[in-house]
């Protein structure tokens, strides 16, 4: 399971550095792919989402619709999602493009969400607009 939090800095070859905390959910301990997913308000927010290659594979085909060569729903997700390989140093390479598309400037912060089974990657500020929108837990807990 992916929980918790942790700040990262996008290196200069727009690279990021997993993790310990996050490295085991992701399959990643040694090396390996993950599936980076840009999410934007259009489906769901705009963040990264890193999904381990078995997660990803699993999301896949429950949200294929059989009979269809091209599904609609699917597109939006394959459209935007590209295999990264991990590298020796635990580190993944996140496109530029992405990283203007979530708020984050090149060598920028960013923050590391645990999303159950998968990472989200946010800006620092755009993680604190979202969760101080999110309901408070049951006591009063945020």
């Amino acid at each position: 399971m992916l929980i918790g939090k942790a700040e990262r800095k996008i290196d200069a070859a727009g690279r990021l550095l997993i993790p310990p905390r996050f490295r085991r959910g992701l399959e990643v301990e040694g090396a390996g792919t993950v599936y980076v997913s840009l999410w934007t308000p259009e489906n769901g927010g705009d963040h990264l989402r890193l999904y381990p290659e078995s997660v990803f594979n699993r999301l896949y085909e429950e949200q294929r619709t059989p009979g269809f060569e091209v599904d609609p729903g699917l597109l939006r997700i394959t459209s935007s999602t590209e295999s990264v390989e991990v590298d020796g140093n635990l580190r993944v390479r996140i496109d530029a493009g992405a990283l203007k598309e979530i708020g984050v400037e090149p060598k920028g912060l960013v923050l590391m969400v645990g999303g159950g089974n998968h990472v989200q990657v946010w800006s620092p500020e755009r993680w604190a607009a979202t969760a101080s929108a999110l309901p408070s837990l049951p006591g009063g807990r945020s």
